[in-house]
């Protein structure tokens, strides 16, 4: 069982005004996420990036604090930020979560697109953008995605079923119905 309300209060014993400690405060900033109090991790992660303004570590955490408080364009806009210092792959694709979350589709698009340049073969991701774009009706791109995944995994259900829908979409039924037999 993990003591964190006795932590938090023996690591904030430990602060004073004159003094911040950075890691104090990381370790405050994690005690607060493991007791549930966004808010104040939040807080106590904006201190240590003002202290620290290029660590990737903290901006990751700010991020994913923003993504878990459904503040989505706030989590974007710090995914963009670390991606300026380095395209980790899953903060490329967080960002583009994000995006999509925010009802950005034309950014999510831009993001997705980058992380599969990375990484070809994330059924998830190609999933997420393909989705995006069967929503414009953009059938030939779904249909491109989908053909290039099924080459690497022709077994994925996801894949095979918005390759599918989009040959339905094109009323293209008979290789519709191929895909889904």
């Amino acid at each position: 069982i993990y003591k964190t309300d006795k932590a938090i209060e023996l690591l904030s014993g430990l602060l004073s005004p004159e003094q911040f400690d950075e890691e104090v405060l990381n370790e405050l900033a994690d005690c607060h996420i493991q007791a549930g109090d966004i808010e104040s991790a939040a807080n106590t992660y904006s201190t240590l990036l003002m202290m620290n303004p290029e660590s990737i570590l903290y901006r990751i955490r700010m991020m994913n604090i923003a993504y878990r408080s459904k503040d989505y364009k706030a989590s974007a806009e710090m995914g963009i930020s670390i991606i300026r210092r380095d395209t980790i792959p899953a903060i490329v694709s967080l960002t583009a979560d994000s995006f999509n979350m925010a009802e950005m589709p034309d950014s999510a698009l831009a993001y997705y697109e980058m992380y599969m340049r990375q990484n070809p073969a994330n059924p998830a991701v190609i999933s997420k953008a393909a989705k995006i774009h069967l929503g414009r009706k953009e059938y030939a791109i779904v249909l491109n995605m989908a053909e290039n995944y099924l080459q690497i995994d022709s077994t994925d259900m996801d894949i095979r079923g918005l390759q599918g829908l989009a040959y339905f979409q094109l009323e293209d039924f008979r290789k519709s119905e191929e895909v889904f037999q």
